[in-house]
């Protein structure tokens, strides 16, 4: 609803309403871009409705948006207050109902009541720019001299700091033409005369000029003098002033600059960084590396640091200077980490961090470490010069689940408890029931691989799959439609076999979790058989420590109703609860993430075993997302009624993002290569996340797999690319093709489709995989400051944030 058009309040006066091109003498340069208009309270107010705004935008409610959220922002800072820079918030949140009473006339003067329309016009015209600056940042028109070009015009007209004048150089600059030039002309002559008469050289005239200066200037008073002097002074003042003016200078105190006005000119200098570094290397010829240290707003204002790199190693595989040497440019951050922790106090580290990322004062700044592009990493203030070191990090229950299979004759080991002190872990992934198993001769999808085929290959951090047989598309083939199942009437809570109820831990029994004691009741896709479920590779194996006997572990079985294809017909489905705990003798000062690489690989069961017992499946679990990665989970699973295995591929794909602390790493083999026309399409109408129009699915259907396929590397850790460029790209555009299937879809289309999510579901448990080596190899000896390996095929900039180098095309 929006404001009422015929309120007083909100009528538009053609009057009031500037011009475009008309400015004020008071108008802040930076008004129309509005960056700098709120701060404080106001900023965190408008800060958490960016969300709000973008929901607007996407269903086209933008004006009323900006009518609403002006009238919400003056019921929160009042009418008195609410242009002002600055406000306090009430201690409660407003409430968004009834927002049309805040434009009720009642009882006002015409003068008050044209006051609010000043004050309604104008606020409503600051919050638009606002959001559309923070937003999209595309107001561009009026943006402020971008600090590159500042840069660069300081370095071409940069001079030195002007100097003090001694006092005879300014009593001369003032009065040798009215009080000396005429001595010294009068006794120039007469010193040459002298000179020639003794048979001497005459003196320099500079020197006499300077004798008879001195001469006359102590004969002044001391009055004079000293008026002079505080004369001289304030001219040197003055100058030194405009020649600040003249040169690059954001203030001589860091105080003066809120954390969001740092906060920008770091993220606008993410974008040009890079590509000076790089011009810098190729004028010199040198390679160039620069690096910034220091407490960064985003981060809670954690000591840190970023760093652009140009220019290559010589050789096959041409690598930067931290991919190069990374133990000597682990040493260097460790030095720089150390040297910001001296120049920056603690209070001055919390004084800079944006608001809602400031630790409390009781609570250390942890230290952190993320991998690939951002090997530097963020070292904690501590009053003990013991380094704190961060908490265990559990294996993430799809990753148990993503094993379960190869893994159903040996019990593996599970995430351990938190330590002590140490911030509690997201509850665990809850192991859900596989595919339906359809009754009286229904098809059912086949959860092994091939017999002959071998389990993957976990050495040295990388994961080898076995050669992928590529599905034959026959349309011989017996499928079902793609059409949820209908769900489950069951809601009993499954009760765990004997067998298994023995081995279960006490503390889990008492407690058990809401979710581990509830059926599931969402529709199963009975996904069809086809020639390629039967040579996928197997899921790779969780190996464990080789420390004699093997890790107890706890495996409940659900049974779960489940109607079949045929009247009356009923099956039970089983699922396998992750461990609760995990014994490692000997390693109690080591994670809770197994030792992937001094470990055995666990042999893959037999088709005979695995035919007894189905799969496990993981639920997603978006808890402690980004705002923006929750968006793209909400809508992939908007297709949880494709079934299990879509949903277990999208919690394997929130799990490895979860590794790379949602932050984007590495990038596609061919990014563009064969890739379908519509992704392209779909990247300039801003990347929405809805089902994109399919004109054709086939053509669809045959470029996605060509796609798809040629971005397989026969090392399958380096398809560990995420953000928004990565793997994600091949799940959203599959949820497309799914999409585009509908209800009607004939056996051979809805085989085909099967077929490609089988093969990303077992790619992306290889990449899990590969996660979790890597993150495991970064806590094994880990120094005082946690540090990371980079990743082969990283490029462009490597921080600790977000400076990236802008890519320049497709990958060569």
């Amino acid at each position: 609803m929006s404001t009422p058009s015929g309120n007083p309040i909100t009528q538009r006066v053609s009057q009031k309403m500037k011009k475009r091109n008309q400015t004020s003498a008071n108008d802040d340069p930076t008004e129309g871009d509005g960056r700098r208009w709120a701060k404080g309270a106001k900023y965190q107010f408008l800060f958490g409705l960016l969300i709000r705004w973008q929901d607007a935008r996407d269903i086209g409610e933008m004006s009323t948006f900006y009518s609403r959220i002006t009238l919400l922002f003056i019921r929160t800072f009042s009418w008195e207050h609410a242009l002002d820079v600055e406000g306090t918030a009430p201690p409660d949140d407003p409430s968004e109902e009834n927002l049309d009473a805040v434009l009720d006339v009642s009882g006002l003067t015409v003068e008050e009541i044209a006051r609010r329309n000043v004050v309604y016009l104008d606020l409503r015209g600051k919050l638009q720019r606002w959001f559309r600056y923070h937003g999209t940042k595309s107001l561009k028109s009026r943006k402020p001299e971008n600090s590159l070009v500042k840069i660069i015009k300081a370095f071409g007209s940069q001079a030195k700091a002007p100097r003090r004048m001694q006092t005879l150089q300014f009593y001369s600059k003032l009065y040798y033409d009215s009080r000396v030039k005429s001595i010294v002309d009068a006794e120039w002559p007469k010193v040459v005369a002298q000179a020639g008469a003794s048979g001497t050289p005459p003196p320099k005239r500079l020197k006499h000029q300077n004798k008879v200066l001195a001469r006359i200037f102590a004969a002044e008073t001391a009055e004079f003098q000293d008026a002079l002097k505080r004369q001289r002074d304030d001219e040197h003042e003055e100058e030194i002033a405009a020649w600040k003016a003249s040169r690059l200078d954001f203030g001589d105190a860091g105080s003066t600059r809120s954390p969001e006005e740092f906060h920008e000119a770091l993220d606008e200098a993410s974008h040009w960084l890079p590509s000076f570094a790089d011009a810098l290397s190729k004028y010199l010829g040198l390679n160039v590396s620069v690096l910034l240290s220091g407490p960064i707003g985003s981060k809670g204002g954690r000591i840190d640091v970023k760093a652009a790199h140009a220019g290559k190693s010589n050789g096959v595989v041409p690598m930067i200077w931290p991919d190069y040497d990374s133990h000597g440019y682990k040493a260097l951050l460790k030095g720089l980490l150390a040297f910001g922790n001296a120049s920056f106090s603690e209070e001055e580290c919390r004084r800079r961090a944006l608001p809602g990322t400031t630790p409390d004062q009781d609570v250390e700044l942890p230290g952190s470490s993320s991998r690939a592009t951002t090997p530097s990493t963020v070292v904690s203030r501590s009053s003990s010069p013991a380094p704190v070191p961060p908490p265990a990090r559990p294996v993430p229950p799809v990753l148990v689940a993503v094993m379960e299979s190869a893994q159903r004759g040996k019990k593996a080991p599970g995430p351990q408890a938190a330590a002590a002190g140490m911030p509690a872990m997201p509850p665990p992934l809850r192991m859900v029931s596989t595919m339906r198993r359809a009754m009286n001769g229904a098809s059912a999808i086949a959860t092994s691989g091939a017999p002959e085929s071998r389990p993957a290959e976990v050495a040295g951090g990388k994961v080898r799959a076995p050669p992928m047989i590529l599905p034959s598309f026959s349309t011989s083939t017996t499928s079902s439609s793609l059409a949820p199942a209908p769900p489950t009437s069951s809601t009993s809570a499954p009760a765990p076999s004997p067998a298994s109820a023995a081995t279960i831990s006490p503390s889990r029994a008492a407690s058990p979790s809401i979710s581990s004691t509830t059926s599931s009741t969402s529709s199963l896709i009975v996904l069809p058989p086809t020639t390629a479920t039967s040579q996928l590779p197997p899921p790779p194996s969780l190996p464990t420590k080789a420390s004699g006997a093997s890790a107890s572990a706890t495996s409940a079985v659900l049974s779960t109703a489940v109607p079949s294809s045929h009247a009356g017909a009923r099956s039970e489905a089983h699922a396998t609860s992750p461990p609760p705990t995990s014994e490692h003798p000997g390693s109690s000062d080591r994670g809770s993430s197994p030792d992937i690489a001094n470990s055995s690989l666990v042999p893959r069961p037999r088709e005979s075993d695995t035919s007894a017992q189905p799969t496990a499946f993981s639920r997603v679990d978006a808890a402690n997302c980004p705002p923006d990665f929750g968006r793209v989970v909400d809508y992939l699973m908007k297709h949880d009624t494709w079934g299990p295995i879509w949903e277990h591929c999208v919690a394997t794909y929130v799990e490895i993002e979860r590794y790379a602390a949602f932050e984007p790493c590495g990038s596609l083999l061919k990014p563009t290569d064969g890739r379908p026309s519509e992704v392209a399409a779909w990247m300039k109408r801003a990347r929405k996340l809805v089902d994109f129009h399919i004109s054709n699915v086939d053509e669809f259907a045959d470029a996605w797999l060509y796609w798809w396929r040629i971005n397989q590397p026969e090392d399958l850790s380096a398809l560990n690319v995420t953000g928004a460029n990565g793997i994600r790209l091949f799940l959203l555009t599959l949820a497309w093709w799914g999409s585009a299937l509908g209800d009607g879809v004939n056996d051979a289309r809805g085989a085909r489709f099967a077929d490609a999510l089988l093969e990303v579901r077992s790619a992306f448990d290889h990449v899990l995989v590969a996660a979790s080596q890597e993150s495991e190899d970064m806590e094994v000896d880990k120094p005082e400051v946690a540090l990371t390996q980079s990743r082969k095929r990283r490029r462009g900039t490597v921080s600790s944030s977000s400076v990236k180098k802008p890519k320049k095309g497709g990958k060569k």
